[in-house]
């Protein structure tokens, strides 16, 4: 295990010197898990804080102040190379004598361990098969759940808290939740239709409403085919006003365009692509469609929720579980294409129960701005400190 220290004092905002190492294999700058790190290095360094970033790959922008240390292996196996990653990770928190080791998935051995995905779930959920099994990285989320070399697991949700203790017996003790955070001020009520006819003129959009499916990838997970199967039984008359507007990069999008269209030829559809400014899209559709099979959390639906846009989703996304009590009626134990197209036109015809609904999104997600996220982690770090 590598060196320890009181967490504690990573609190004090810089009274004390620490030197911070975060490892993840590919940072690719639009994905949750890149977000978090970013934000994570930025905070720790604001802090004082010596930050040094362990990757193979990095797409994402940190100061020259972060010291980025990319791993490179000439093996031809994939396995090895992980492996490698891991035992590099290791040699390199010791020979910089790093005294707090943050890992995303990829490495054995941390200080504290952040989990991102639930790969099994994902497989038995989206794909049906037990193809994960044979996954390098699954084999690699197996060996580090077991062998258990880590002071404390942070999850981003309860769904994958009560997954991983359930599977792998981690203790309640080494083990929290933290909901991944979003910035207010892109994310936010304001602006909203100078936002809306930017997108519209943009996209030439004509329709009276825009329902929308945003996602930084995989739209497999995402639950593309329960939109399909929304789209085909969507009411004839809101289809005929409304845009169906996909944000999001995906090799099979062009594909996906046509099979909506022909499961509902009345919706025009939208495909925008990966896009740098995704705060006008919220702020331009009426209501997201998070249909996802599997979403440990979900950053897409906290942040369209703060922009004052209901989100219809289910409790299969950890984000639903900032839901209001009153909000809970918008959400199905699993993705329901019935449901979501049923609920979608009672939000577009009913404007009063609209606006309820768009009031409560955006106080809800308050509750998970950065500010908040850091606030929470240094609580973590602080109680965890307290349990050596």
């Amino acid at each position: 295990m590598l060196r320890r220290i009181n967490i504690f004092i990573i609190r004090c905002h810089g009274e004390y010197a620490v030197r911070i190492a975060l490892a993840q294999r590919k940072i690719l700058g639009k994905n949750g898990t890149s977000r978090i790190i970013a934000e994570q290095s930025k905070i720790f360094k604001e802090s004082g804080h010596e930050v040094f970033i362990y990757c193979v790959r990095c797409e994402t922008y940190f100061p020259d102040s972060v010291r980025v240390k990319k791993y490179f292996s000439l093996s031809p196996f994939r396995s090895a190379r992980r492996n490698g990653y891991s035992l590099g990770y290791e040699k390199f928190c010791r020979r910089n004598s790093v005294d707090l080791s943050v890992g995303n998935g990829d490495t054995v051995h941390q200080d504290v361990l952040f989990m991102h995905n639930i790969l099994e779930l994902e497989h038995k959920l989206v794909y049906g098969d037990e193809a994960h099994r044979g996954s390098d990285v699954f084999k690699a989320h197996d060996r580090i759940l077991t062998e258990k070399n880590f002071r404390v697991l942070i999850c981003n949700s309860n769904m994958m808290k009560n997954f991983f203790r359930s599977k792998y017996a981690v203790p309640e003790e080494k083990t929290r939740v933290l909901y991944p955070g979003y910035d207010p001020h892109l994310f936010n009520t304001e602006g909203r239709a100078e936002a809306a006819e930017y997108v519209r003129r943009k996209h030439s959009i004509s329709r009276r409403s825009v329902i929308g499916f945003i996602s930084s990838g995989n739209l497999a997970k995402r639950g593309i085919d329960v939109l399909i199967k929304t789209a085909s039984v969507l009411d004839a008359d809101i289809s005929s006003e409304t845009a169906l507007l996909l944000v999001g990069k995906d090799k099979n999008t062009d594909n996906y365009k046509l099979m909506i269209l022909e499961a509902n030829p009345r919706l025009e559809v939208i495909t925008a692509g990966a896009v740098n400014d995704v705060e006008k899209y919220f702020k331009t559709c009426d209501v997201l469609l998070h249909p996802a099979h599997i979403e440990e959390f979900g950053m897409t639906v906290t942040e369209a929720m703060a922009c004052g846009t209901p989100v219809l989703t289910s409790r299969m996304v950890g984000a639903s579980e900032i839901f209001t009590p009153e909000m809970e009626k918008y959400l199905t134990d699993k993705p329901d294409a019935d449901f979501i197209a049923a609920q979608t036109a009672v939000l577009l015809k009913n404007r009063e129960e609209y606006a309820a609904l768009a009031s409560m999104s955006a106080e809800a997600a308050k509750a998970c701005t950065w500010d908040e996220y850091f606030r929470e982690l240094f609580q973590i770090y602080s109680d965890f400190s307290l349990l050596r």
